[in-house]
């Protein structure tokens, strides 16, 4: 394919993949959009994934397809190798072991080329595969209508939509900064959250139907990381300090700092863990009565610490 044929990147980065990538790539070749190209970015894999793709993509003979092989440097860095080769207008992150459908591409495509938005989002769906459980609209439930990106600012400050990579197509102009490197955890909220404040006169659309479920894997950077907790916390603050200090958005950014710590208020409680329900109800209580969110929002975070209190008597 011509690179003037291409209108959307698709960029995979992988790691350690050997179990799932030979599905990952005949679930992009099966994809209906033809002028698409997919960027898959081994980052420095020490198990038989190369050996697997090279294979693999030697049967095939699909133009769409690009690999690439690079030491190890995380996956900010594999995405941001990614995005700096793309030829599409429009670039796509896709999780290697995901699963989404057929037409996934083409109506992520065919939807920002409707709105004529320069990031069109999408509801999307969770798979726990240990539980064999699904849910559909996970960690939103996108309403379809335009937004502007201070309006998306505010739906992300408010818990409505999350910073994960395959649940919006974006144009490639945006990706000028790309991924922060030095940042391990939610790194690609903070990322979508520079591009909503670097470029606030753009143009956002949101799309209520899903192409795409997100696989939870007991192996993800995030479950297998033991300091979790802590860089996703860290990240929030990093997060704030994209804004002026004292104005509206610097204070409705903490809100991100406060429902991570009431997650991991949740889960102390479900396991009945005092120590850590003390810990976090400590840091909960010096920020909760000062941030700005939702009514809503506010009273069930005061009914979790309320019960954290009568759990820990």
């Amino acid at each position: 394919m011509a690179i003037n044929d291409v209108l959307v990147t698709v960029i995979i980065p992988i790691y350690n993949a050997e179990k799932y990538v030979s599905k990952l790539i005949e679930n992009l070749r099966l994809q209906t959009f033809s002028n698409a190209e997919y960027i898959i970015v081994n980052d420095g894999s020490t198990d038989q994934t190369d050996d697997v793709v090279t294979a693999r993509l030697e049967t095939l003979s699909d133009s769409r397809f690009r690999y690439v092989k690079k030491e190890n440097e995380g996956v900010s860095v594999a995405r941001n190798f990614g995005i700096q080769i793309a030829e599409g207008e429009y670039i796509i992150f896709v999780d290697g072991d995901d699963e989404f459908s057929n037409d996934f591409i083409e109506y992520y495509y065919d939807a920002i080329v409707k709105s004529q938005a320069d990031i069109e989002f999408f509801n999307f769906s969770a798979l726990y595969p240990q539980k064999n459980i699904q849910i559909q609209n996970y960690a939103t439930n996108l309403k379809t209508g335009y937004r502007s990106f201070n309006q998306v600012l505010k739906d992300i400050f408010n818990y409505k939509v999350q910073g994960f990579p395959f649940a919006y197509i974006s144009k490639r102009k945006l990706w000028i900064s790309g991924f922060p490197e030095n940042i391990r955890i939610s790194e690609d909220l903070y990322a979508l959250v520079k591009i909503l404040k670097t470029n606030s006169d753009a143009l956002a659309h949101y799309t209520a139907e899903s192409r795409y479920t997100y696989v939870l894997s007991e192996n993800s950077a995030l479950r297998s990381n033991p300091n979790a907790d802590f860089e996703g916390i860290q990240t929030t603050k990093e997060i704030s300090k994209l804004f002026d200090k004292g104005t509206t958005e610097w204070k409705k950014s903490k809100n991100l700092t406060i429902g991570l710590y009431f997650s991991f208020l949740r889960n102390a409680i479900s396991q009945h863990d005092i120590s850590l329900i003390e810990a976090y109800r400590k840091d909960i209580i010096k920020e909760f009565f000062k941030t700005r969110m939702p009514i809503l929002s506010r009273i069930k975070r005061t009914i979790i610490l309320i019960l954290s209190f009568l759990v820990s008597k």
